[in-house]
């Protein structure tokens, strides 16, 4: 929050800027035994919001002479299941059989997609995973 408010200071000036706020599918949909890590995943998609509405409101207040300008987008990614260190060799077998991975670069495409839009426009929230992934009742 404290980094994304000091970013949005220095942005807050007619040519704008964009925050993209990486989260997870686990903030949409959560699995079993991942009370910790959805929470958060949750609560990042609400400080999004919020500092979406704060991106509005310093178009409305910055000095332009420019319709549009100054904005600030604010948005979140929600990558799906992605190959990470942290998940156990079981868990990441599991999940290649019925599930599936969507690759790191795909997401880093994805973001670089997003952050080249103009700031007028804006992806407020999306999620990326893999075609077999479900999203709704998950295991």
């Amino acid at each position: 929050f404290i980094l994304s408010k000091w970013a949005m200071s220095k942005m807050a000036t007619p040519s704008g800027g964009r925050i993209i706020n990486i989260g997870s599918i686990a903030g949409e949909s959560p699995r079993l035994h991942s009370v910790p890590y959805s929470t958060s995943k949750y609560a990042l998609g609400g400080l999004t919001r919020a500092l979406s509405i704060e991106g509005r409101h310093l178009a409305q207040t910055t000095k332009s002479t420019d319709a549009g300008n100054g904005v600030v987008a604010v948005c979140q990614i929600n990558p799906g299941n992605v190959r990470s260190a942290i998940m156990s060799a079981e868990e990441a077998a599991r999940r290649e059989k019925e599930e599936g991975f969507v690759e790191a670069d795909d997401i880093g495409r994805y973001v670089a997609m997003v952050a080249s839009l103009p700031n007028e426009a804006n992806v407020l929230e999306s999620t990326v995973m893999p075609t077999r992934q479900p999203l709704v009742g998950r295991g």
